[in-house]
């Protein structure tokens, strides 16, 4: 099996890949969870596990803050998801 998968996807690994991105972003992630202490930075809730990463200001109006990390912060996901849907209807992204 192993074999097989290697032959048919070991050609499209890393930058190979139509949809790589630098591979940059994992790493970021990391370092912004390790600068915030893992804390959600609205609620105080502290897990290793669950947290996530989100751009202050969003990356499809400022691309050029895509990897910044003063512009990324670590949230909770419930927080992540009401600070998104607070900006969808404040039109943040239209």
């Amino acid at each position: 099996k192993i074999k097989i998968r290697e032959k048919l996807f070991g050609k499209y690994k890393g930058n190979k890949n139509p949809s790589w991105k630098g591979g940059k972003w994992r790493y970021i992630k990391r370092q912004v969870k390790i600068r915030d202490n893992y804390t959600c930075q609205i609620c105080g809730l502290r897990d290793e596990e669950i947290m996530d990463v989100d751009h202050i200001r969003p990356k499809s109006k400022n691309p050029d803050l895509l990897n910044s990390l003063d512009n990324l912060v670590t949230l909770c996901p419930n927080c992540h998801r009401r600070k998104t849907l607070r900006e969808y209807k404040d039109n943040v992204y239209a």
